[in-house]
């Protein structure tokens, strides 16, 4: 699992790091290794340290993670015609011109006349 990963469910699950290396690890091989791996890894991508417990990429207040899943839930049904896009820009919490950017290719099929400008 790489760095990127391990950042990713430490964010799902609201926990550490180095819980998640933790657990990653069988238990009778539980060992420093993987911490000195993932903190070497994370200081050449970032250029910071992890010294004094610091944590990567922290949790923000109020609503912090957002399902990979749903973006692309809501580009099925932009595709099938089920939602139009100024549905979708509601349902992601975006602008209808941002909606638009991150779905091109479904602008053409799933336009209305109350998607227009």
């Amino acid at each position: 699992m790489n760095s990127a990963s391990i950042i990713k469910v430490k964010r799902i699950f609201h926990v550490s790091y180095e819980t998640v290396l933790y657990r990653l690890q069988p238990e009778d091989a539980r060992c420093s290794n993987k911490y000195a791996a993932f903190r070497g890894e994370y200081r050449k991508l970032t250029g910071l340290s992890l010294a004094e417990h610091r944590e990567p990429m922290p949790l923000q207040r109020g609503a912090d993670f957002v399902p990979d899943r749903f973006p692309g839930l809501v580009r099925q049904a932009l595709e099938v015609g089920a939602i139009t896009m100024s549905r979708a820009a509601e349902m992601m919490g975006m602008e209808l011109r941002e909606v638009r950017e991150y779905y091109p290719l479904v602008r053409s099929t799933a336009c209305s006349s109350a998607d227009t400008p």
